[in-house]
């Protein structure tokens, strides 16, 4: 959780001074509809057990996260206990990678690893489409 909000604190206000607020606000609960709703289709499914509740923001905290190494792929970051810096696009790739890997092979239960990758394909759609409608401007 903690993590979470820390990606939130630093990477989403510059997602919001690039979007506006109003789409900000839009992008963050839509990427949280978007982890739910791909968490519900798998557990629907019957790959994820029932009796393991989903409880948190972090499919809207990825989905964030998303939308800044889309809009700012080469922007470097730093990682926590990692002193190397990381582009924000290898750095997603890594992270829907693992969740991806986590997701199948049951490693780390009691994480909803198919709602982070929800909100990262909300966020890296909206993202993309701000980018083709709008001409957002790096």
């Amino acid at each position: 959780m903690i993590m979470n909000m820390l990606g939130l604190f630093f990477l989403g206000p510059t997602v919001e001074r690039f979007v506006g607020s109003k789409n900000f606000f839009i992008l963050y609960f839509a990427c949280g509809l978007g982890a739910v709703v791909l968490r519900s289709l798998v557990q629907y499914t019957g790959f994820i057990p029932d009796h393991i509740p989903a409880v948190g923001a972090s499919g809207a905290v990825v989905g964030v996260v998303t939308a800044f190494a889309t809009i700012f792929p080469h922007q470097k970051l730093y990682l926590m206990f990692i002193p190397v810096p990381v582009k924000a696009m290898y750095m997603m790739t890594g992270l829907v990678v693992f969740d991806l890997y986590c997701g199948f092979t049951g490693t780390m239960p009691g994480v909803a690893h198919f709602a982070h990758l929800g909100g990262a394909v909300v966020g890296f759609l909206m993202a993309w489409f701000w980018f083709k409608k709008y001409n957002f401007r790096r």
